[in-house]
């Protein structure tokens, strides 16, 4: 791989190029494969359980049905089903999950273990926003109509994608809800990058929840082998589901850029970058005090605009799994992940182990 040590000019960011790294090392002896937070879900009522097992079987329902009618699909009946997943009562009753988690315990008292507390919180979160939340956006432009000049056919084959990958997050995320098709995420298929960016390209002039008209624009620079298996891409698809719904979330105007680089000797660097408010960058300022490192910290942050705060958590878990590392600090010193902002953009950049063997890749569909 060439090195990567900033961004080209061309992309108009202005992001400074000592924060992003020259080189990064993977200390692990063996591959990460994407396990390691999961949730057994015994914190939840069970109703609260049959919600989660909905949204999983109606996401697999939407991808089962394009994939057996794929020469011809019956894109009337699968946007039907789309919409059923994503009317707003239902929504909304996913999102109010991780508000039903039980309070956490006085230390000897009875009650659920704070620490098992906390990755339920940031599994529900993952369910609730990430894929979810885009797939949301992507039915609403589908039953409002669309932008002038916009394919229709891109935007609903994207929202298909999006539940499959969906889907496939929540098999990482709960193994209860499916151990076979877990199983079988586990088996060696080897992912190449368009497995994870394509269903984001069609992201052009959708509703934000700011009012913004917002689009995707992708720079990819990288275009090799980056996971072993369905397990693994489906905790990257956690990591960069995560960062796009934040873009989206808080952009106030287009483009939202992505950008994939490779970075020496065997890491891919994902960065997202989106326009935001004057009042988001003071509270940034304001909560992490010039250390863009508290946004990857559980809770010490806080969220914005009704959010839990843990979605960069997460990403930091995974990132720190991936590569080997002993914890945040340590990625965070190292620019293995990190966030910055100034005039007016918002960035956050996190890398992965690019897979070094083999020459085959599974299709993105």
């Amino acid at each position: 791989m060439s090195p990567s040590a900033s961004l080209p000019e061309s992309t108009g960011l202005p992001l400074p190029e000592a924060v992003l790294p020259r080189r990064l090392a993977n200390h692990r002896s063996r591959r990460y494969r994407g396990e390691g937070f999961e949730w057994d879900g015994q914190e939840l009522m069970p109703q609260g359980r049959r919600v989660l097992i909905r949204l999983y079987h109606g996401l697999e329902e939407v991808y089962q049905q394009w994939r057996g009618q794929r020469s011809n699909p019956d894109w009337e009946s699968l946007e039907a089903r789309i919409a059923r997943l994503t009317e707003e009562s239902f929504v909304a009753r996913v999102e109010s999950l991780v508000h039903e988690l039980p309070a956490s315990r006085p230390d000897g008292g009875a009650g659920p273990d704070a620490t098992r507390l906390l990755q339920a919180g940031k599994v529900l979160h993952d369910i609730r926003g990430g894929g979810f939340t885009s797939l949301v956006v992507y039915s609403r432009a589908l039953e409002e109509g669309l932008p002038a000049g916009l394919p229709q056919d891109d935007l609903r084959l994207s929202a298909v994608f999006l539940a499959r990958d969906h889907a496939k997050m929540m098999r990482n995320a709960l193994p209860w809800i499916d151990p076979e098709g877990r199983r079988r995420d586990l088996e060696e298929q080897p992912h190449r990058v368009e497995a994870l960016l394509g269903k984001w390209r069609s992201m052009d002039r959708l509703p934000s929840p700011r009012g913004a008209s917002v689009s995707v624009k992708v720079a990819q620079r990288y275009d090799g082998l980056l996971a072993s298996c369905c397990l693994e891409v489906s905790a990257l698809e956690r990591v960069l589901s995560n960062l796009l719904a934040n873009a989206v979330r808080f952009a106030i105007a287009s483009p939202i850029r992505v950008e994939v680089d490779p970075v020496e000797p065997d890491a891919v660097r994902w960065l997202v970058a989106n326009r935001i408010a004057p009042d988001d960058a003071a509270w940034l300022h304001e909560r992490c005090r010039g250390e863009a490192g508290h946004l990857f910290r559980s809770r010490v942050a806080g969220g914005r605009a009704g959010g839990e705060g843990l979605g960069l958590a997460t990403c930091a878990d995974f990132v720190c799994a991936a590569f080997g590392l002993e914890g945040v600090d340590q990625a965070l010193q190292a620019g293995y992940l990190g966030a910055w902002w100034g005039e007016g953009w918002f960035m956050v950049w996190v890398h992965w182990p690019a897979l070094a063997h083999g020459d085959d890749a599974v299709p993105a569909s």
